[in-house]
């Protein structure tokens, strides 16, 4: 498979690239298609050097059994998502078809957040970092924590497909660590400010209705 494969570090911009600096690691693997051209697969946002050579090794072990193309990651997230909505939208893809309210949701999330942020970056490329930096943006935007969690479920379920069709070698989504959502909080009144409450209530002409 592999003329060419190993695992480096990647470093980010402005990093002095020193030992243990605390960049990702990142895996390559070149390979020949079934038409004799030569092929790179890049994938990064490991957090440790183990981590990058277990990855490329389930990308070559998944290769050579065919349950891969790598192919099909050279298409760009923008091209892949179209495709992916389409064929969940579509009642003779032989999946389960979306309600015509999720497949509305899942389009605005492609159109106004994944699609811009994440369609230029090609399909094997994806990392964590290109989606925490849309959520880090989604942020700065003014977005709630409920929404970004919303985009994340979209993306999820498009990245799910991306796996098991054989777009993407595996999943980035788990290196992403989503915030907390803030929940609401009841604080009921105690009896003393209840009886305070009715104590000035009675005392209103509306009080008896």
């Amino acid at each position: 498979m592999s003329r060419t494969s190993g695992v480096s570090r990647k470093h980010r911009k402005g990093c002095e690239r020193h030992t243990g600096c605390g960049c990702s690691w990142q895996y390559y693997v070149e390979f020949r298609t079934a038409e004799g051209v030569r092929r790179q697969v890049n994938r990064a946002g490991f957090p440790t050097r183990k981590a990058a050579v277990e990855a490329r090794e389930k990308f070559a072990a998944d290769w050579k059994a065919g349950r891969i193309d790598p192919g099909k990651g050279r298409m760009t997230m923008a091209e892949f998502l179209v495709t992916w909505l389409a064929d969940r939208a579509d009642p003779h893809s032989g999946g389960k078809t979306l309600r015509a309210s999720t497949a509305e949701g899942y389009e605005k999330h492609l159109r106004l957040y994944l699609v811009p942020r994440l369609g230029r970056v090609k399909v094997r490329d994806l990392t964590a970092e290109h989606v925490e930096d849309m959520y880090r943006w989604m942020r700065e935007q003014g977005k709630s924590e409920a929404l970004v969690r919303r985009v994340h479920a979209t993306l999820r379920s498009a990245v799910t497909y991306a796996v098991n069709k054989g777009y993407m070698p595996s999943d980035p989504l788990v290196r992403v660590e989503l915030r907390a959502v803030e929940q609401y909080r009841a604080n009921p009144w105690t009896p003393d400010e209840w009886a305070t409450f009715r104590q000035h209530a009675e005392q209103s002409r509306y009080w008896p209705l």
